[in-house]
């Protein structure tokens, strides 16, 4: 057996509606939004880093063929018989091999970050999946129940006889009035 419905307020069903409309286009904006981000992410990690860190690479590799170069030529040069110590350009020849291998580790890293982010984006998309499902087909056939019940309520609360003025006030001050019956009276 089925309970009877108390329904109080129809136009609270109608807020309620229009709140639900909103909530699903706010979410699926949401979910778009977090969709195009990791879109650009992993645009991002998988093809603008990689040809940047091997354009690194391979500018690292010249500056470090020039460093090497420079520190030739200055241990050719002598000066009254002793070879120069060359401080300067070991430094530099320390600095750019140091900067070709930060480069080259680089390039591991975002494989490695590149693999990861795939990961998490598949697990991402599963998760997401579900909540896409949900208010692409789900919450309309939800909006479109409760519109369908408020038509209803509004079309049954059409059908309801109207009370006069003076048995509405009498029950709004508390009072109960009784209904007349036809019928017989007592003589007395």
């Amino acid at each position: 057996m089925t309970t009877p419905a108390h329904v109080t307020s129809i136009e609270a069903l109608h807020a309620f509606r229009g709140a639900l409309i909103r909530f699903a286009d706010e979410a699926t904006s949401a979910v778009d939004s977090l969709r195009q981000e990791v879109l650009r992410t992993m645009e991002w990690i998988e093809h603008d880093r990689p040809g940047y860190w091997k354009q690194q690479v391979k500018r690292n590799f010249d500056g470090v063929a020039q460093a090497r170069t420079q520190l030739e030529i200055a241990q050719m040069r002598t000066y009254e018989g002793q070879g120069p110590a060359c401080i300067e350009e070991r430094k530099r020849l320390a600095n750019a091999k140091a900067r070709l291998q930060f480069a080259q580790d680089q390039i591991q890293v975002v494989r490695h970050w590149s693999l990861k982010l795939q990961r998490e984006s598949d697990d991402f998309r599963g998760r997401n999946g579900h909540l896409e499902g949900i208010l692409k087909r789900e919450l309309p056939m939800a909006i479109g129940k409760l519109q369908r019940m408020v038509e209803s309520l509004d079309r049954y609360a059409e059908r309801l006889p109207r009370q006069d003025a003076t048995e509405s006030s009498a029950t709004e001050s508390g009072k109960e009035t009784k209904p007349t019956a036809p019928g017989p009276t007592k003589k007395e």
